[in-house]
């Protein structure tokens, strides 16, 4: 075998793998963006539908009308804000620490 067809057969391979797991890293995210325009009585229904007959934003209107949606969206982003400043201070301190001794 050639040294062509060697580097031909290892891009192509490698291509292959890279395409693999971009379908295993994106799937998730598809799948729940199709879940969550999916209308409830076809949510579990079999077989299993790549992509729903009837696209609806009930759901996105029913949470986003919720009242308690925003207090849990506040909720969120103080308690990820707090834990990042918190890492931060932490890491930087640890940084420093193993920097100087």
């Amino acid at each position: 075998m050639s040294r062509n067809t060697r580097n031909l057969i290892g891009r192509v391979f490698f291509y292959l793998l890279v395409g693999v797991i971009l379908i295993y890293t994106i799937f998730p995210f598809y799948w729940a963006f199709i879940s969550s325009i999916t209308p409830n009585n076809q949510l579990f229904a079999t077989p299993v539908q790549y992509w729903p007959q009837n696209a609806t934003g009930q759901n996105y209107a029913l949470v986003l009308s919720n009242n308690n949606f925003l207090i849990a969206l506040m909720n969120s982003a103080i308690v990820s804000v707090s834990v990042t400043a918190l890492a931060l201070i932490i890491g930087s301190l640890a940084a420093y620490a193993l920097g100087r001794f």
